[in-house]
């Protein structure tokens, strides 16, 4: 369930399935919790290489997950479910 903010109308989600990695789910919570501008140095604070951290961002984003918006890279709605 889901109880929305402006109304306080409760709403009833349907259960979520996702296959989360371990190496995604760090990148997922570092985003929650830090303003990530940029790909330059988010792989070594992420402790995933570069070359994965781009495959991982990529397969985020297709789940809509994380986007990347003109501040940044940030959870959706659906990200923030997630890391609950």
């Amino acid at each position: 369930m889901y109880v929305k903010e402006g109304n306080k109308q409760v709403v009833n989600l349907p259960k979520l399935c996702y296959s989360i990695t371990d190496g995604q789910r760090k990148i997922i919570e570092f985003i929650q919790k830090n303003n990530v501008k940029s790909m330059t140095g988010f792989s070594s604070k992420v402790d995933v290489s570069t070359g994965m951290l781009y495959k991982h961002i990529k397969e985020l984003k297709a789940m809509d997950i994380i986007e990347e918006t003109a501040e940044g890279f940030q959870l959706t709605d659906y990200g923030k479910i997630v890391v609950l």
